[in-house]
């Protein structure tokens, strides 16, 4: 087999010999073959089990010779070689520079092509658990809604994790699931359902989501409920009215008492009644999960007859808590079992406590019990994760919880969290599906956060390690920022750069914090994260986004925050005001290219420059827009990034689209969609602006060009899930492709598709008109008339008003339908339309077959 080499090493497994600039480098033979099996692997992460495993093959050796192994290995070819992913394993991260891989040694069983924690962790005991709220969830009339109930620790996310995997996809729709634990307040549970559901918007009110999964068929699961349970309780309540399709499955410590709540209490694990013997004892699920956590700890445990008793009594003092169970196990790398199966028999919190749950009692000593034990490092650790309310990736973990950025406080960090994952303290997480498969999360549950925050209050570290979250998110701002605003990278970079960062919770909270925190150097951090609030904004109110807003616009001002930073500060700012907003918007943006100007920064000035171009046309300020689009047209460069080049030519769209200047609208669109493709612009991206050159053109009867461009728009919406995009304005333009060209079917299929979710997403207005045109086309000119007063009175309620397309639309079926009916009943018809208590009757009758009655709410005038 031919050497491998990497970095300034030479890799030679038939000689076994290692060189370092044709140098020998001495190595142990354990290290050696720990080596080559991580080469082999390069790439992948190698668990320690499969790392013991292949290089003591039939030897049963403790954990503490792998780590002092790795330790000889990674300072004969240096730290960064290999990473550590902790509770997991270890990965060789170098790229190899010549050869080939190493073959598998021939002692390993395991299947590198599939992750360590890829699968489900095995539901033990709970088979029947699994069936009952299954059955529950499929029942044909009385099913569909279950709450699995339990206390902190005993199982409820794992159960509902497999009762998910089990229902597989619905209508093509895997399961949506929603960890409640990230959400900390009431009114946030229903945006940060409609986002996981990728409902648009999101809405903010339990109806207008309810209205938008009206039609949906699919399986939402609500995890960890108990702490805004009236809120949950409210949202099913709604969903169960308004959309029979999606089923519901909660978990919470309390049930919901909804009405069709079908409450399934999860019981602690299946306990032995003593004496039996240890085959006996394995049958049952809290048994069987000690023994497979105590071979972690200590893989020479096995479970003989003689120590069945010690493990029976630890389970049944916990309850048979699974959490419970699992962090008593995890002691015997410390202890014999007599002196844990003592301890515990000695646990208490209080009498008051222990008499209204006695395994609570025991569990919350286990969990303190197991903390005391804990190193310094590894309790620094523990109550500086508690800030997060949702899985951090190992960076940020490091970020929070280091006290300096030395590779050997930041090492000292990372064998602290695998100790606590050990433990069971710390729970890792599957990665999302955006990033690499070895790189997990790390989070705490609910009963160890609990105890975690009661940690970080005493050590009164709170407002530190927000502080560290902050700046540890930082550079990732820096990223989005040069990936994102300023066009430097592509797009397909994003993916990595979401699965770097946190929830959005922990964003928010991190930016509050730099928000409030005075001085410059917080005024860097936040002006260097702030952009990464853009990706969560939608999920918190207005009022919320406004104050955001102002905060950020006065942290501009901060004494000594650099040139560049205010401009990305205020940038950010003018995304969190509303449009409508002309005023505000217009000032922080015109600071903010004045900010990139004094910085010399040209690349942030024509950002800048062109969001202001946008915003004075929607406002109305023509004049101004093209004065401040000729700036822009002066910093552009025709050799500068093409993801840079497009932010002009999508101002030069819109300014001369909003001034009526249609070919020259046409020609910037078309120069825009080319740069975004060759930018290599996500599909959510090209949707936009295949529809802002497809609407131009249908506004200067180019009708037949826009059609491909909309069918290319729909489907590239569909497979991205994007319902707003294709049910509030893709499928209206398409409907009015149809109609231009006389394809009446089209128009009507299209209308069939998308004018049932328009309710939901408040998007009636950009329909009605093309549909009052349709219905006109089809000979029923009652509900023309009824449908062009329905669109009138979205229009008012929006505090909109029509564009440039839908005035034309209105203008021809208003002359046609004055002609037909007489001015008297169309004006009567289109009262009618208008009024919100007809609205139902006229959106249902908008796509029937045969014209609505003269009138429905008085007789036709004389």
């Amino acid at each position: 087999m031919l050497p491998i080499l990497f970095a300034n090493f030479r890799l030679d497994a038939n000689e076994r010999r290692l060189e370092q600039g044709g140098a020998p480098v001495e190595l142990g033979a354990r290290a050696f073959d720990l080596l080559c099996v991580l080469v082999q692997s390069a790439g992948r992460m190698v668990t320690k089990t499969e790392l013991m495993d292949r290089v003591w093959p039939d030897v049963i050796v403790e954990e503490a010779n792998l780590h002092v192994q790795m330790t000889a290995l990674r300072k004969a070819i240096g730290r960064e070689a290999i990473a550590t992913v902790p509770g997991r394993g270890y990965q060789f991260v170098l790229p190899l520079q010549g050869g080939r891989a190493l073959p598998a040694p021939s002692s390993t069983g395991a299947d590198s092509a599939v992750p360590a924690f890829a699968a489900l962790t095995p539901l033990l005991g709970r088979d029947d658990d699994l069936a009952r709220v299954a059955q529950a969830l499929a029942h044909p009339t009385q099913g569909g809604f279950v709450t699995i109930t339990g206390a902190g620790g005993s199982g409820k996310t794992l159960l509902a994790r497999h009762v998910a995997a089990r229902s597989g996809l619905v209508d093509g729709r895997a399961p949506v699931w929603v960890d409640l634990l990230e959400v900390n307040r009431p009114d946030a549970v229903v945006p940060a359902v409609a986002l996981a559901a990728q409902v648009p918007g999101p809405p903010r009110q339990a109806l207008k989501l309810a209205q938008a999964l009206r039609d949906a068929r699919l399986l939402l699961v609500l995890d960890n409920a108990e702490h805004v349970l009236q809120a949950v309780a409210d949202l099913t309540a709604v969903l169960r009215r308004e959309a029979p399709g999606v089923r519901l499955l909660v978990t919470s410590q309390a049930p919901l008492h909804g009405a069709g709540e079908t409450v399934h209490a999860l019981r602690g694990l299946s306990v032995p009644p003593a004496p039996c013997s240890a085959a006996e004892a394995l049958r049952h699920a809290a048994v069987a999960l000690f023994v497979a956590q105590a071979r972690q700890a200590d893989r020479r445990f096995r479970l003989e007859d003689a120590q069945v008793e010690d493990v029976a009594a630890i389970c049944a003092s916990l309850g048979g808590s699974a959490l419970g169970v699992q962090l008593a196990a995890a002691l015997l790398g410390q202890m014999p079992l007599a002196a844990v199966r003592s301890r515990l028999a000695r646990a208490h919190t209080g009498p008051e406590e222990a008499a209204v749950d006695p395994a609570a009692n025991v569990l919350r000593s286990a969990l303190s019990w197991s903390h005391d034990l804990l190193g310094p490092a590894a309790q620094r650790v523990f109550r500086r994760l508690a800030i997060a309310q949702g899985p951090l990736p190992l960076a940020l973990v490091q970020g929070l919880a280091a006290d300096s950025e030395e590779p050997d406080a930041i090492d000292a960090v990372t064998t602290a969290l695998a100790d606590l994952v050990d433990r069971s303290l710390v729970q890792c997480a599957p990665a999302p599906d955006a990033a690499p498969e070895d790189a997990p999360r790390y989070r705490l549950l609910e009963a160890p956060r609990a105890l975690a925050l009661e940690q970080l209050a005493a050590a009164g570290e709170r407002a530190l390690v927000l502080a560290r979250l902050a700046r540890a998110l930082a550079p990732l701002g820096d990223q989005w920022h040069a990936a994102l605003w300023r066009g430097e990278r592509p797009p397909p970079d994003e993916p990595a750069l979401r699965a770097a960062m946190p929830g959005p919770a922990d964003i928010a909270a991190a930016f509050e914090a730099a928000l409030q925190a005075p001085g410059l150097a917080s005024a860097t951090v936040l002006a260097r994260m702030c952009c990464l609030v853009h990706t969560i904004a939608k999920r918190h109110p207005v009022a919320e986004r406004l104050r955001w807003a102002q905060a950020a616009s006065e942290r501009a001002d901060e004494a000594g925050l650099s040139a560049a930073l205010q401009g990305r500060l205020l940038l950010t700012a003018t995304t969190l005001v509303r449009h409508s907003d002309w005023g505000a918007k217009l000032a922080m943006l015109q600071r903010s290219v004045a900010a990139w100007h004094n910085a010399g920064d040209l690349a942030g000035e024509l950002r800048a420059l062109a969001s202001l171009a946008e915003t004075h046309a929607f406002a109305g300020r023509l004049a101004e827009a093209e004065a401040v689009l000729q700036r822009v047209r002066e910093l552009d460069d025709p050799a500068s990034p093409p993801g840079r080049q497009r932010l002009r030519w999508y101002a030069e769209g819109l300014v001369a689209g909003s001034a009526g200047d249609l070919p020259r609208a046409i020609t910037a669109w078309r120069e825009h969609l080319r740069l975004a493709r060759q930018y290599g612009e996500s599909e959510l991206e090209l949707v936009r602006a295949l529809h802002s050159l497809a609407h131009d053109e249908l506004l200067s009867g180019e009708a037949a060009a826009a059609l491909p461009r909309l069918q290319q728009a729909v489907e590239m919406a569909r497979r991205q899930a994007d319902r707003e995009a294709l049910h509030a304005y893709l499928l209206p333009s398409l409907v009015a492709a149809r109609l231009a060209l006389g394809d009446l079917p089209g128009a009507r299929a299209a209308a069939a598709e998308g004018w049932p979710q328009a309710r939901g997403l408040d998007a009636d207005a950009w329909w009605a008109d093309h549909l009052a045109l349709l219905a006109w086309q089809e000979g029923r000119p009652r509900t023309a008339a009824r449908l062009l007063g329905l669109a009138d009175a979205a229009y008012t309620r929006q505090n909109d008003t029509r564009q440039a397309l839908e005035t034309r639309v209105v203008s021809a079926v208003e002359a046609a339908l004055r002609a037909a009916l007489g001015e008297a009943l169309h004006t009567a018809l289109r009262a009618e339309g208008r009024a919100q208590d007809a609205a139902p009757a006229v959106f249902a009758a908008a796509l029937a077959l045969a014209d609505g009655p003269a009138l429905l709410t008085s007789a036709a005038p004389q």
